[in-house]
């Protein structure tokens, strides 16, 4: 072996896609001292997205003060690129793992601090956005992160609407303190996700769930959402639900869409171009990636999907190594992946799993370099 990149998500809650690329390159050095490594942290857009793009591309991380999904302060950080580019993620701001599931509340949780973010960037002079909203916490059709930047839902009484619960009460959206800077800015969103907007495989309907909404809940908030729509579409002549991945992040992207010509892509695509991946993987024997676990919904557009059909069209084998595979692993043979390996290795509890996972990916390491030496 020549040439090995490493190009994993995340093992959500035990181990970040930076930390991997260190775990795997250890034992890959300690077995091919020679081989060039080349470490590629990915994400989809959800945890770890300014990171893993800041590792491959370069730049800094500023903090700042803003609101998380319950009104509470927290500091956030965006990511600045050499060449000018502001990396944000929801996540950061909005995310779900922000709240103690006991205190989890998808009807009031606001992306009002995502908002902040992008506010704190433009004030640094700064107009080229991309937004990863992955993980988030959020339910609200971009309420909360839309009044951060003057853009105000209102109800028939003219109450300020800042999450999902109130949206089924929309009436109308004054745009007329609309920090006109967002015009000047180039705003490209990341989704991991095709759903639409609002209906059967809506924001609402698939994801609010995983977010601790109710049955009735989840009616409301669709409700809210087609709300949501038919004003946009009143007033601007856009139909949000058109277009794919309008319902990622409970609809965050929908007035960024509308009044500021932000445009949704997917994920890896915009992660993978932004990092030159092609370029980067150039040369390589072998290409590994990986995830927490793996499985059907893995094949859906996730890191290793995007890696496995990359890697094919690079001509170059990649292999997946996470923490589990479960059912429908197997799809992702079709997408480039040549084969996979797991670290959880016995029956165990997820709590002991993910507190030796560290210890697990680099004993599965080393076997697989013991492999490759055959």
């Amino acid at each position: 072996m020549e040439k090995i990149m490493l190009a994993p998500d995340s093992y959500k809650g035990s181990l970040s896609a930076i930390e991997v690329c260190d775990v795997l390159a250890s034992v890959i050095s300690k077995h091919f001292p020679q081989c060039e490594i080349v470490k590629m942290p990915m994400s989809d857009g959800g945890e770890g997205f300014v990171n893993s793009i800041i590792q491959a591309c370069g730049g800094k991380k500023i903090s700042s003060v803003v609101c998380d999904p319950l009104n509470r302060p927290i500091n956030a950080a965006y990511g600045i690129l050499d060449d000018g580019r502001v990396i944000i993620e929801m996540a950061a701001a909005s995310g779900l793992m922000l709240v103690e599931s006991t205190q989890r509340d998808v009807m009031t949780a606001t992306s009002l601090g995502t908002g902040q973010l992008i506010k704190a960037a433009l004030d640094s002079g700064f107009r080229e956005f991309i937004i990863g909203i992955g993980g988030s916490a959020t339910n609200d059709g971009g309420a909360g992160a839309a009044s951060a930047l003057g853009i105000r839902y209102l109800s028939r009484s003219g109450s300020v609407i800042l999450n999902g619960g109130d949206l089924q009460f929309l009436d109308r959206i004054d745009t007329s303190g609309m920090d006109r800077r967002l015009l000047e800015s180039k705003i490209t969103i990341a989704c991991d996700v095709t759903n639409p907007l609002v209906g059967e495989l809506g924001a609402a309907q698939v994801f609010a769930p995983q977010k601790g909404a109710s049955p009735a809940q989840v009616d409301t908030l669709d409700l809210g959402l087609r709300r949501l729509n038919e004003v946009l579409w009143r007033d601007t002549g856009i139909n949000v639900q058109e277009l794919p991945g309008s319902g990622a992040a409970g609809g965050f992207a929908a007035p960024f869409i509308a009044y500021a010509g932000a445009r949704l892509q997917k994920g890896m695509d915009l992660i993978l171009e932004v990092m030159d991946f092609d370029p980067q993987a150039k040369g390589c024997d072998l290409i590994i990636t990986g995830e927490g676990r793996t499985d059907r919904q893995s094949a859906m557009g996730k890191v290793v999907s995007g890696i496995g059909k990359r890697a094919a069209a690079l001509q170059i084998p990649a292999v997946v190594i996470s923490g589990s595979l479960d059912e429908g692993y197997e799809e992702l043979y079709e997408q480039g992946i040549s084969a996979f390996l797991a670290t959880t290795r016995r029956v165990t509890t997820l709590d002991d799993a993910m507190a030796s996972a560290r210890e697990s990916l680099f004993q599965v390491g080393e076997d697989f370099c013991r492999i490759l030496k055959l």
